[in-house]
C-alpha cells in the first residue's frame, strides 16, 4: 500500500514451474504479452528424452572447468581417496587408484590448447553417467580428435570413485557396467541374475534360465504387444525380435524418473539394425518391478502416457498394512 494511504492493483500474468508438488521457478508477464508468455510456458514443458543432470554429471562440469584453469589441486579435490581409474580401451588397458587417474587428468589438462565436448548417454540415479566425449586439441600439424565413453561414480559427497573409459564403439559394455554398478548399490542380490541375463546374449536358451516362470511383460503402447504372462511368452516375443534385429539392445534405461524398492520407472530405449538395414529406436516409458532377488515383471508406456506410468508405479508399491497381517 502506498504511503499516503489508498488501494493499488496490478494485473499480470503468472507462470509457475512445478516439480514434485512444489514451486521451483515464478515468472511474470504484461497481460499484452501473453503470446510471449505462452511461448515460455512451452519452452519450459518437460522434455522426457532430455537427461536431466545428476550427481555424477555435474562432476564432469567441474572437472573441466579445473581443468581449463589447470587447477591441479582443485582437480585433485574432485577424486575420493580410493577412487579407481579403469581405461578399457582395446590399445591402452590401464588400471589404476585416485594418483593413476590425477596423472591423466593433468595429462589431457597441461599443455593447453584442449575442447572437450560431451553427450551425456544415460544416468542411473544420482550417482552415474555414461557420456561420449569428444576431445580435440594440438598444434599446428599435431592435431588430434580422441572419441571415448566416459563411466563417471561418485559418492554420497559427490567425489568421484570411479571413472571407467570405454571405446565409443563399445557401448554395450558400458551399459551393462552402468547398470550393474546402479544395482550393487540399490538391489544388491538381483546382481546375478542380470548378470546372467547379459551373458546370454541372443542364447534363447540361457536367456529364458534366467527368468523366473512367472516373469510378466505388459506393453500398454498403443501398438505394443499387450500382456505376455510368463517367461515364455516372452521369450517368443524376444525371439521374433532378434529375428528382425540381430543386434537388438533391449530395455536400456536412459534415466530413472522414479528409483525405489519396489520398482524403477524410466524412460528407456529399444535399438539396433534391422535384418534388412536400417537403424531403428523406440523410446518409452518402462516401470521394472523387483521381486526379493530378481526382476519380477516389465511394463511399457508410451511417452505422452507418464501420468498413466507414475499412477502405476504407485499402484505397484507394497503395502505395508498387508505384511503386517
Amino acid at each position: 500500500m502506498p504511503n499516503g494511504g489508498g488501494d493499488f492493483e496490478s494485473d499480470y500474468l503468472y507462470l509457475a514451474l512445478v516439480a514434485r508438488g512444489r514451486i521451483t521457478r515464478v515468472e511474470m508477464f504484461e497481460l499484452e504479452d501473453l503470446e510471449a508468455a505462452l511461448a515460455r510456458f512451452e519452452e519450459l514443458r518437460p522434455d522426457p528424452l532430455r537427461i536431466p543432470p545428476n550427481a555424477a554429471t555435474r562432476w564432469n562440469d567441474r572437472w573441466c572447468v579445473l581443468g581449463e584453469a589447470r587447477d591441479r589441486d582443485a582437480l585433485g579435490a574432485l577424486y575420493a581417496p580410493g577412487a579407481l581409474f579403469d581405461d578399457r580401451r582395446r590399445l591402452l588397458r590401464t588400471t589404476g587408484d585416485r594418483e593413476t587417474a590425477l596423472v591423466n587428468a593433468w595429462v589431457i589438462w597441461e599443455p593447453g590448447g584442449i575442447r572437450i565436448d560431451r553427450t551425456v548417454l544415460a544416468t542411473a540415479g544420482d550417482r552415474l553417467a555414461l557420456e561420449h566425449w569428444r576431445m580435440r586439441g594440438g598444434g599446428p600439424g599435431a592435431d588430434f580428435e580422441i572419441d571415448l565413453l566416459g563411466l563417471t561414480e561418485v559418492d554420497a559427497d559427490g567425489l568421484a570413485v570411479a571413472w571407467i573409459c570405454f571405446d565409443p564403439d563399445d557401448h554395450a559394455a558400458a551399459s551393462t557396467e552402468l547398470a550393474e554398478r546402479h544395482l550393487r548399490r540399490t538391489r544388491p542380490a538381483t546382481v546375478r541374475k542380470f548378470a546372467e541375463r547379459r551373458a546370454a546374449g541372443r542364447d534363447l536358451a540361457r536367456l529364458r534360465a534366467s527368468f523366473a516362470d512367472d516373469f510378466f511383460f505388459r506393453d500398454h503402447r498403443r501398438t505394443g504387444l499387450g500382456r505376455l504372462e510368463g517367461a515364455d511368452a516372452y521369450l517368443v516375443s524376444v525371439a521374433a525380435l532378434f529375428e528382425l534385429s540381430p543386434d537388438a539392445k533391449v530395455g536400456r534405461p536412459l534415466y530413472f524418473l522414479a528409483d525405489e524398492q519396489h520398482a524403477t520407472l524410466s524412460i528407456a530405449r529399444t535399438f539396433g539394425t534391422l535384418a534388412q538395414g536400417g537403424d531403428f529406436e523406440s523410446v518409452y516409458a518402462m516401470i521394472s518391478l523387483y521381486g526379493p532377488d530378481d526382476l519380477a515383471g516389465v511394463e511399457l508406456f508410451e511417452l505422452d502416457d507418464l501420468d498413466a506410468a507414475r499412477a502405476r508405479f504407485e499402484e505397484l508399491r507394497p503395502d505395508p498394512s498387508r505384511a503386517s497381517r
